[in-house]
């Protein structure tokens, strides 16, 4: 997400334009991944995934 900000700052977008450019782009992805009921994958995009499902619990 830097990468992102910092692409529209050189640009030339005015850092209010680009925070909230910021923020559409993380609510796109919030629903998306709500209405396909997907988990988050850090790192997805880089190819360095970690795997954040095991929510520690045991049956």
């Amino acid at each position: 997400m830097k990468r992102y900000f910092n692409r529209l700052k050189d640009n030339g977008k005015p850092g209010r334009t680009g925070v909230i450019a910021l923020e559409r782009k993380l609510l796109v992805l919030i629903y998306t991944l709500y209405k396909n009921d997907q988990d988050y994958i850090i790192g997805y995009r880089t190819g360095t995934e970690i795997d954040n499902t095991d929510s520690g619990e045991t049956d």
